[in-house]
Formats: C-alpha cells, sequence, structure tokens
C-alpha cells in the first residue's frame, strides 16, 4: 500500500511537472509574440539595433554596421527598450 501510494505521488509530480512546463511554454511563446509586435512599432533604426543587440553584437560593432556612432547605438538602444516596455506592459 505504502509503496502504491509513493508510485501515485511520483507519477502526480511528475504530471504537475508537466504542467508548469506546459505553462512555462505558452507563456514564453505569447512573452516572444508580444516582443515581435513590439519591436515592429519601433522606428526603422531602434528597430535595427534592437535586433542587432539581440544577436549579441557589441554597439561598436553595430555603430560599425550602421555607419554610426557608438553614443547614437547608446540612445536608439535606450529609447528602444523604453518603447517596447511601454508597448509590451
Amino acid at each position: 500500500e505504502m509503496r502504491r501510494n509513493y508510485r501515485y505521488s511520483q507519477m502526480q509530480d511528475a504530471e504537475d511537472t508537466s504542467e508548469d512546463v506546459r505553462i512555462e511554454k505558452t507563456e514564453n511563446e505569447l512573452l516572444l509574440s508580444a516582443m515581435e509586435k513590439a519591436v515592429k512599432c519601433l522606428s526603422p533604426q531602434q528597430e535595427k539595433v534592437v535586433n542587432l543587440k539581440r544577436t549579441g553584437l557589441t554597439n561598436e560593432q553595430i555603430a560599425n554596421i550602421l555607419g554610426i556612432s557608438v553614443p547614437t547605438v547608446k540612445f536608439h538602444y535606450s529609447e528602444a527598450l523604453k518603447n517596447l516596455r511601454k508597448n509590451i506592459s
């Protein structure tokens, strides 16, 4: 009897964990979708900077790619983050 209850408890824990994983995956997908939509609402320059930052490039690399200064990259990224926070929340 004790062994059966232990197995049932283990199975229930596995089901709970599986449900938690499904919920977390759905939440992540919704957040990613909201983020993608919000990024598309940014100015073209802000969108470029955000997309390049998401690939892991440094501000210096982004500045070279876009032909702008590092302070301009920082400005566009800062403004983009403000807009994203506003649009996602």
